[in-house]
């Protein structure tokens, strides 16, 4: 499964949440997200292991990335900056690989 040229924004939990699954993100734009309790923009979780490239996921609530419960993925050529908690959460156990990215 992919999404691709597309805007996910104003979410008011995850903008994006893979639970045990796999996919592709790839040239969108993942913005203002996360409601009040401050979630995250991408959510990684239960064994999931996506691909992400060449997005923008910024000014979101909580991380641009968040990674728990032996989840894995791919983060590669995106700009993840600007986000109030940070750009990356990287649960012990869980392994994000983090490529050619913009962060603040």
């Amino acid at each position: 499964h992919s999404i691709s040229n597309s805007r996910i924004y104003q979410c008011h939990h995850r903008g994006i949440y893979f639970h045990g699954g796999q996919g592709t993100i790839e040239n969108c734009s993942i913005f203002e997200n996360g409601g009040e309790d401050e979630w995250p923009a991408i959510h990684i979780s239960a064994k999931s292991n996506p691909t992400i490239k060449r997005c923008n996921i910024t000014m979101n609530r909580g991380q641009g990335v968040y990674v728990e419960r032996n989840g894995e993925g791919i983060v590669d050529g995106c700009d993840v900056s600007n986000n109030r908690r940070g750009a990356f959460y990287n649960e012990s156990g869980s392994k994000l690989i983090r490529r050619n990215n913009r962060r603040s």
